[in-house]
């Protein structure tokens, strides 16, 4: 359908493709005739390049939807594609057959849009559910440093108050001894019970 889109406009004649390949001279030459083009070497050239090439076993598919994984409705859809230009092969163009065709591509827009719209509220979703999901990760992420440079820090905090600890007990210790001069504590209680008698 997109062929046929680009084509508008355009002269064009259209070959079975099992046809083409089981007697390609005779289509080649009505294809010729109809777009009025030159083929180069002729076609009735003995030992034609194109003779080593063709081959009615050349196929990468067999015709039909077996092999193929497409939703019933857009096999049906195919199926009307290809009876159509299958009539435009047959029985040359013309402006009720391009007519039947340009009324099948118009269907296919509308149903390749529909099919848009349904992905695209499908991505939507997952795209807002994956940023939320991201965002909880962000928060849980931020949390966990956080609790852990409190932890640090903390842990800073505590190796301070204990250096600070000591270092005041080693002051107290130095003023408490200062207060009697070379005078041990324990002896120091008597000494001041001596003093107010």
């Amino acid at each position: 359908m997109l062929t046929e889109r680009l084509r508008e406009g355009s002269p064009r004649s259209l070959v079975h493709y099992a046809e083409l390949t089981s007697d390609w001279p005779s289509h080649a030459t009505r294809v010729r005739n109809v777009l009025g083009l030159r083929l180069d070497p002729a076609r009735d050239v003995s030992s034609h390049p194109v003779d080593g090439f063709i081959d009615p076993k050349l196929r990468r598919r067999l015709p039909g939807w077996d092999q193929s994984s497409v939703p019933r409705f857009l096999q049906e859809l195919g199926e009307k594609v290809f009876q159509a230009l299958g009539d435009l092969a047959e029985n040359g163009d013309s402006q009720e057959r391009a007519a039947c065709v340009d009324l099948l591509g118009e269907e296919y827009r509308t149903l390749h849009s529909d099919a848009l719209d349904l992905a695209r509220a499908h991505i939507m979703r997952h795209r807002t559910a994956a940023a939320q999901e991201a965002r909880r990760k962000d928060r849980a992420n931020a949390r966990h440093r956080g609790e852990a440079a409190y932890d640090a820090s903390a842990r800073q905090d505590a190796r301070r108050t204990e250096t600070e600890h000591a270092q005041l007990r080693a002051r107290v210790s130095e003023l408490e001894s200062s207060w009697v001069p070379a005078v041990p504590r324990d002896r120091l209680s008597p000494l001041q019970g001596r003093s107010h008698s």
